[in-house]
């Protein structure tokens, strides 16, 4: 009887699993659901349904679930393993699945999207994909898109910041997302995102990532595309996204992706041994057709805001491995190391920007057998604070400078091969480095060692140099080649070329990893730091209502451990956050002299309040844009005076600022001095900068600048003004370049490329010979009705210029230069002082003083950002209107004139 009733229960099995509309096989469950169906389906409420979630509650774990064409009105909960599933893919978009609701992943459920056209919202709600921790989401062959505006939101894990959370088990292949607000990850573990498809939505105008990783470990994104939903424009301001950004995330493999038209492709900060590969990446440029009209289109910048950094890796980013990478394009940096250590950055393709790599508060790093090409703006190398790094092998070309050495110590340069740049090796304020076996050619300036000591520079090849080496006499030289170039550096060089000889990258070992700490002395209440030293060692962050006074203190930053605050970007650092306080005087603020755990700074952003009285700065700033006290974000009313800086990256930086007071300041050895960048109504009064390395002062907004001096500097003192700018009483003392590099306004058709190099001091007497080079580098291509600009793209391809050596506003030389778009000219100046004075060089559109260039040119509208509307009303009011009626030869007056401004400034006496 029992052997009867099993066979029974057999066959009946069998005739349910064959009969159609449901089936049970190997333990799953199948449903089907169409907004179509309804009580008259077969099967319905059983094996068919209107609802997805109804299905999905009816049904056993481990079921499927097809989802037919139509429109769906309800959140989805899986608390179970699902498969949801296309019954018919690929379709059109408009027969696709559209949820208008979310759909949540929650309980340790695991849901499985395999060919599924899944349309997120049709409305104006923002709906959301998001797997709780512990929660599994496989996406395979699918597409999710919306065309709203708002995007949709895909969030794997919730964001936490310390402890461990129960792992996200995330699998992406074959896959197309478009629209989505990025894709966040949090604590997903042995993940992979590959073959797929990211379109990030950028309608709403706000600045996203296509990528998100915070505390994931051995995730593998491999062969996807990031990209912008809608392309950067030059005509359309549509905010650019961020590639991939990571932290506190490690043993991550991002390999083979192509990320094109992003602000960035990788960022990551506290992330240890990833491994970032074989991904090409291609900053935004905006016109469509512009790889077809330049040879260098990599070089070319034409959507602001302007990309940031290519490959960012820090702070405490270490045992990274980045090669075989293609970067091309972008205003700032193309790879930045910053605060971390034993990195290796080798075999990749960098073209195209303001610099190549830097390396900056960072030791034991390896850049071998790297190409750097078209670095228009600063070094294809830049190091400060930077110890014990290996830069082996690499090839640099067409750089503005070759390979920079700044505040560094006991680092190896060595096989590296130099064309086309203008200063190849400087060294300024750095010891005990080694520059062995390289090979200049081409250059301006072959070598440069100024400030540093105990360097060993030898069996080098320095060759078809425009200018001598340098070395102010405190350097080994043995046994380099010079041919055509001069060698006064050195007594025994070389007579023949030297072989120049590839080198193994050393083996450096890994760090032992360090789990990264969260913390932070945040101040809300009023504090008061006087007659005391203070060790820091983390970050502070003064928040709203908070004030913090140092008064006759020494504070000194001391970190042992590397730790994230939660508040700001840079772990070392004072921040004055909106309402907050902060007031420095009579004190002594020190940081590391070397990184990682140096670079510190303090700044303050919108709302806060900064003064900085009668104290000495030491050992800070790690950026332009982060010198070692700076303003940013809006802030307004800063005061910074009567301060002394010794040995930073940049001293102070006012940036998008206003109204600040930066006066009597002493700055000591730096790259670069006092930065203004896109500030208004900045007073810059009585200050002293000297023995810097790029420039003085750098101006890039509205400030009354006057009373300064610079002095023992290298590159320029003062650079660039426009008309907008008042420059009085100025000195400008053995610079080594022009004392001022000036622009005229129409030069921002490509103000990103100008460099001057030079051995003669700006200060010159009466007979004095004067050579100096001008790199034009064509990079920025601005046009339209605004300002009298050149109205189509086509008319800034070629650009003419006039090159200007000028001796207290008089012209002693003046040569034409023309420059392709993407490309760079150099322009030698020679000339004769008739009078003691300063030189500096002008540079200007050519006919700019013809009768058609004046019709077209600057027109004294109100509204542009170079006319000085404060100073001398009456003068430019005059004139202006008198050059609608005469035209040049009044337009010749009012150039005079602002000549004259310049040449106010006074001039010290050559060492």
């Amino acid at each position: 009887m029992k052997k009867y009733r099993l066979r029974l229960l057999f066959v009946l099995l069998i005739f349910i699993v064959t009969s159609g509309s449901s089936s049970i096989s190997a333990g799953s469950y199948q449903a089907w659901v169409s907004p179509e169906y309804d009580e008259g389906t077969s099967g319905w409420g059983t094996s068919h349904f209107s609802c997805i979630q109804e299905a999905i509650d009816a049904v056993i774990p481990g079921s499927k679930v097809s989802l037919g064409a139509g429109t769906y009105h309800r959140d989805i909960v899986i608390d179970k393993e699902i498969v949801l599933w296309g019954d018919s893919f690929p379709i059109t978009e408009d027969d696709a699945v559209v949820l208008n609701g979310s759909l949540t992943v929650t309980n340790r459920g695991s849901l499985t999207l395999s060919e599924v056209d899944l349309k997120l919202g049709e409305g104006e709600s923002q709906l959301q994909i998001l797997v709780d921790h512990g929660g599994t989401l496989k996406i395979a062959r699918s597409r999710l898109f919306t065309n709203s505006t708002h995007g949709f939101e895909f969030l794997a894990g919730r964001p936490f910041r310390t402890g461990s959370r129960e792992p996200v088990r995330l699998e992406i292949a074959d896959s197309t997302f478009r629209g989505v607000n990025g894709l966040e990850l949090w604590g997903v573990q042995d993940g992979v995102i590959e073959d797929s498809t990211i379109w990030v939505n950028n309608a709403d105008d706000k600045r996203r990532s296509a990528l998100t990783v915070n505390h994931s470990n051995y995730l593998t994104l491999r062969n996807n595309t990031i990209k912008p939903l809608i392309p950067p424009s030059a005509d359309i301001d549509y905010p650019l996204i961020h590639g991939v950004m990571m932290g506190n995330s490690h043993h991550n493999n991002i390999e083979g992706n192509s990320i094109l038209d992003t602000a960035e492709a990788v960022n990551f900060s506290f992330s240890w041994n990833n491994r970032i590969a074989d991904n090409i990446w291609e900053g935004p440029i905006g016109i469509p057709d512009l790889k077809d009209l330049s040879d260098r289109w990599w070089a070319v910048d034409t959507v602001m805001p302007p990309a940031d950094v290519a490959l960012f890796v820090g702070p405490w980013a270490n045992n990274n491995t980045i090669e075989n990478n293609i970067l091309l394009g972008t205003n700032s940096g193309l790879i930045s190391v910053v605060q971390s250590s034993h990195n290796v950055i080798t075999g990749n393709t960098v073209k195209g920007g303001g610099l190549g790599i830097s390396i900056l508060w960072a030791s034991h790093n390896i850049i071998d057998n790297n190409e750097f090409a078209d670095i228009f703006k600063h070094d294809a190398v830049h190091a400060y604070a930077a110890r014990d790094n290996y830069i082996l092998n690499n090839h640099i070309s067409a750089a503005a400078g070759g390979i920079g050495l700044f505040s560094c110590d006991a680092n190896t340069v060595q096989g590296n091969t130099l064309q086309d740049t203008g200063r190849a090796v400087f060294l300024h304020d750095s010891h005990h480095n080694s520059v062995v076996n390289n090979e200049v050619s081409d250059s301006v300036m072959p070598v440069v060692a100024t400030n540093s000591s105990g360097n060993t520079i030898t069996r080098n090849n320095f060759l078809r140099s425009s200018l001598e080496g340098y070395d102010d006499g405190r350097n080994h030289w043995e046994g380099n080649y010079w041919g055509d170039s001069s060698h006064q550096v050195e007594q025994d060089p070389s007579d023949a070329k030297l072989p120049i000889h590839l080198v193994p990258a050393p083996e450096l070992g890994t760090l032992p990893f360090q789990e990264m700490l969260y913390r932070e002395n945040i101040i809300a209440d009023s504090r008061v730091w006087e007659d005391e030293t203070v060790i820091l060692r983390e970050a502070i962050s003064i928040q709203d209502g908070g004030s913090l006074t140092i008064r006759n203190a020494t504070v000194v930053f001391e970190p042992e451990e590397m730790a994230e605050s939660f508040l700001w970007n840079n772990p070392i650092s004072i921040n004055v956050l909106a309402e907050g306080s902060l007031l420095i005087e009579d004190s002594q603020i020190v940081g590391p002299e070397w990184g990682p755990m140096g670079g510190f700074q303090v700044k303050a952003v919108e709302g806060g309040t900064l003064v900085v009285r009668d104290s000495e700065i030491r050992n800070g700033g790690f950026w332009t844009g982060d010198g070692a006290i700076s303003t940013d974000f809006g802030n307004r009313g800063a005061i910074i005076e009567n301060n002394r800086f010794v040995r930073n990256y940049a001293a102070i930086t006012i940036e998008e600022s206003f109204e600040a007071t930066v006066t009597g300041n002493t700055v000591i050895n730096s790259v670069q001095g006092i930065n203004f960048l896109g500030s208004e109504d900045v007073t810059v009064s009585g200050n002293h900068v000297s023995e810097t390395a790029w420039w003085g002062i750098y101006i890039d907004g509205r400030q009354h600048v006057a009373n300064n001096t610079v002095s023992d500097s290298w590159h320029v003192g003062i650079f660039p003004p426009h008309w907008g700018f008042v420059l009085e009483n100025n000195t400008l003392t053995n610079v080594r370049g022009p004392g001022v590099l000036y622009q005229h306004p129409q030069i921002e058709t490509s103000n990103r490329g100008f460099t001057a190099y030079s051995l003669d001091s700006c200060d010159v007497e009466p007979g004095q010979d004067i050579r100096v080079f001008v790199r034009l580098h064509h990079t920025l291509p601005h046009y339209g009705a605004e300002y009298g600009l050149p109205e189509t793209f086509h008319d800034v391809l070629s650009p003419e210029f006039s090159v200007r050596l000028r001796v207290n506003g008089d012209i002693i030389s003046e040569e034409k230069a023309k420059v392709d778009l993407g490309e760079h000219v150099l322009v030698e100046l020679t000339g004769k002082a008739e009078e003691a004075g300063s030189y500096d060089v002008e540079v200007m559109p050519y006919g700019y003083e013809d009768e058609e260039a004046v019709s077209s040119g600057y027109d004294g509208d109100e509204s542009s950002p170079y006319q000085d509307n404060d100073e001398e009303p009456a003068e430019y009011g005059m004139v202006l209107l008198v050059l609608v009626v005469a035209g040049v030869t009044v337009f010749v007056m009012m150039r005079k004139m602002a000549s004259k401004r310049i040449a106010k400034n006074t001039i010290g006496k050559k060492d």
